[in-house]
């Protein structure tokens, strides 16, 4: 938010008023003191919200002036989640993530989020990951995976003021069953010092 100086030379300060709605009951958000300043930023905000603000100046003995006309601010709505997540199995204890980010320059997405879970429902969610977002892939591999076993993956953006976008539908994929043991080991007894053996 930002105004002109008031021009009135008795004044100590300003008052910002807040509502969610143009016509609503407003409420003091902030009392500023001194004439200098000039903006004011309201934070901790709902996303892809709107609200109405007013401002007043105060004199001496806390008389304030008439608010001004009030004006409205929309929040910047979630960043939109990735596209295109693909999981690629069969792979020996690890799972490869791949992605492509929805979003224009306008979102600031600063990073990918990379969650886990062992079921589909999700009930374990675990954050195994958050990378730059000029990256679109992630293996997951550190501890090392079990074998022949499923996991399953959800991604989120973060953008820079910090807000989380919603999930992305799971993806799952089944890493790689160790190899078959040895067929049909077999061994020969009585030999002198030494056994025989064949598979």
């Amino acid at each position: 938010l930002s105004w002109d100086r008031y021009p009135g030379g008795q004044a100590e300060g300003y008052v910002l008023y807040r509502s969610d709605n143009k016509d609503g009951q407003y409420a003091v958000i902030s009392r500023l003191e001194g004439l200098a300043a000039s903006s004011y930023t309201d934070r901790e905000l709902a996303d892809n919200a709107t609200y109405w603000y007013r401002l007043s100046a105060y004199k001496k003995g806390g008389l304030e002036t008439a608010p001004s006309e009030p004006v409205s601010v929309t929040t910047r709505n979630i960043p939109p989640v990735p596209v295109n997540l693909n999981a690629v199995g069969a792979q020996p204890r690890m799972v490869t993530l791949r992605w492509k980010l929805a979003g224009t320059p306008e979102d600031e997405i600063k990073s990918v989020i990379i969650y886990r879970m062992m079921d589909e429902k999700g009930v374990t969610l675990e954050k195994i990951g958050e990378v730059s977002a000029d990256q679109n892939q992630f293996v997951d591999e550190q501890p090392a995976l079990h074998d022949r076993t499923t996991y399953y993956y959800r991604l989120a953006v973060r953008n820079s003021g910090g807000a989380i976008s919603q999930q992305t539908a799971v993806v799952s994929a089944t890493t790689k069953a160790p190899p078959e043991s040895p067929a049909n080991l077999a061994g020969t007894s009585g030999e002198v010092k030494k056994t025989y053996l064949t598979w």
